[in-house]
Parts: C-alpha cells; structure tokens; sequence
C-alpha cells in the first residue's frame, strides 16, 4: 500500500507558515529562507512519522509550499503521495500549487490536487474514491478546514452561524465519515483534526461560533476514536494557540504584538510547529495516543493573569541582569 495523506483546507483559513508573498521570489522556494532566517535543518522534521509525507495546506500565498516539497525532499519519499484539496478557484489553479506538484513528480513522488468542499458530503466522498481509485488506499487525514469570521454575538446571524458550523463541524464528520471505511478495511489510520485553544479552553470577542464548533469538534473526537480504536485506527486532534499567519496578520499589528505578549515563550509559533504536532500524532509509533487533544499554543493558557506574565519577565529580568 502506498502511504497517504489527505489535507483538506479552504482558501479563507490557513495554517500555513508565516506569510509572505511568493511572487517576491519567483526563482526559487530557496530564496524564501533567508527572509525568515530558516535553514534547511530546520525545515527538517524532528519527527519523520514513519516515514509518511507531513502535508501543510494553506493559502496560494505561503511558505507551506516550501515545506511540503523540502520535507518530501529531505526524506526521500520516492513512492508517497500528497493529496491537497481546496476549494476550486485555488486548487490545481495557481502557479505555485502547480510547481510544487511539479517538483514532487520530478523528483520520483506522485502528487494529486482534487478541489472538493469539506461542507458538501458528496465532494468528500468523492475525493475519497479518487484517492482509492488512484493510489489504492488512505492512511492518514489531517482534517484542517476551517474558518474563524469575527462577528460580535448581537450580530449575529442563523447565516452566520451555520456558515461556520458547516465547515468546522459538518466538514469534520464528513472528512472523517469519507475514508472511515477504507481504513477500516486497511486495519489501520491515522486521523488528526485541526481544532483550537478558543472555545474548548478559551473565547475571544467575536469568535462564539467559532469557539462553539472547535468545541464540538473535540467532542466528535472522543467518540470516534472509540469507534474506531478495534480497527487500528487514532482520531487525535491539534489544537493551536495563536500562530503567526496572513490570517492572524490580517487583524492588524497591535493584535499581533498583544498575543506574542500573551504567550509566555515570548513569540509567537508558525504553521510549522502546528504541523510538527500533527507528524507526531500521524506516526505509526503513536498507535497508543487516541482520543487526544494536543495543545500547542507556547504556554499561552497557562497565566491566570496577566499580571503572573508580567512576573516571570520581571523575575527573568533580574535573574539575567
């Protein structure tokens, strides 16, 4: 069997890297590296997940390419297979989409784009056939759609409500109900979903559906992980804090620079620490961790206050003088 991942994502949310803009380096993924001050050692998972490719969907935009081919790269995945799914304007559409399949098939991998909706229960059946049909079986899903609109609770609506439960949820279950029966037949899966530190542990103004569907999504967890646990199948899930995304950019630099205050490491992570969160739960190794809730947020929930952050800066200060 040929291992597999499947990494379903729309174009309004990302969990990509820290942003920038590939145009601005049209000649290579290399150039990217310099400007975020990353090596090639470390893009290399500390974890190799058996061998399986890590697949880190997001936007047209993002670095994320770059890692997905690096990694395929760096371990020499000659016979995997990445699949990315996005909505269709983006998949299988843009430049680099296009040149990151090229380089995988170049280098001796197979690559597959198929543009479905997680919202609509035919499209994941769909791109679950097509994956059967093509490569002969599914190991691994990484559940990652989502969208995170910010509208205050007196403003919102039925419309508003359901868009986000829709994705978040609905597209979960039906991620999840698509390749359930082939890795059961396979006697064996790897399922990790994308869910969050804001509504299962935290809120934010604005996020109330948002915050509802994360929460539901870790209640879908613990059931089917216990579903599916006779059949050699984990359903596990990541939950990030804030990370450094054009999304979270998007809502402006004093926002950005509250939450790096807010998080006692200082700084905010990427996409990639989520990502290597998500490797570690798709190995073959972690057979024994189901039904789990990963946070990986820098300690950002742990301050009662934030006067104890003030504290241990203040501690660390004096320690360091």
């Amino acid at each position: 069997n040929i291992p597999l991942e499947v990494s379903c994502f729309t174009e309004s949310w990302h969990s990509g890297c820290y942003t920038i803009r590939m145009k601005d380096f049209k000649d290579s993924f290399d150039q990217a590296l310099p400007y975020l001050g990353i090596t090639d050692q470390d893009i290399c998972s500390t974890y190799k997940c058996d061998e399986r490719i890590p697949t880190f969907a997001g936007n047209k935009d993002e670095v994320n390419l770059y890692y997905v081919y690096q990694e395929f790269k760096r371990n020499k995945h000659k016979d995997k297979v990445i699949i990315v799914i996005s909505d269709g304007e983006t998949c299988g559409s843009t430049q680099q989409l296009r040149d990151l399949i090229s380089l995988i098939e170049k280098d001796g991998g197979k690559a597959l784009a198929i543009a479905a909706d997680v919202s609509v229960f035919d499209d994941m059946k769909k791109v679950a056939k097509t994956t059967v049909d093509t490569f002969g079986s599914i190991d691994i899903l990484l559940s990652n759609a989502g969208v995170i609109p910010q509208v205050p609770l007196s403003k919102m609506t039925d419309q508003d409500y359901d868009y986000v439960m829709n994705i978040n949820v609905k597209g979960t279950f039906h991620a999840v109900w698509a390749v359930m029966e082939q890795m059961k037949m396979q006697r064996y899966g790897r399922i990790i979903l994308t869910s969050s530190i804001t509504g299962p542990i935290t809120g934010y103004p604005g996020w109330a559906h948002y915050g509802a569907s994360k929460a539901a999504q870790l209640g879908f967890m613990h059931t089917a992980a216990m579903e599916l646990a006779p059949y050699g199948i984990t359903v596990n899930a990541v939950s990030p804090g804030n990370v450094l995304t054009e999304g979270l950019e998007s809502l402006g630099i004093e926002y950005v620079n509250s939450m790096c205050k807010s998080v006692p490491v200082g700084k905010l992570g990427t996409g990639f620490e989520i990502a290597n969160g998500a490797l570690f739960l798709a190995a073959k190794e972690s057979w024994y961790i189901n039904g789990h809730n990963l946070v990986i947020d820098g300690g950002q929930v742990l301050p009662e206050c934030a006067g104890a952050l003030e504290l241990m800066r203040k501690d660390f200060e004096q320690e360091n003088a």
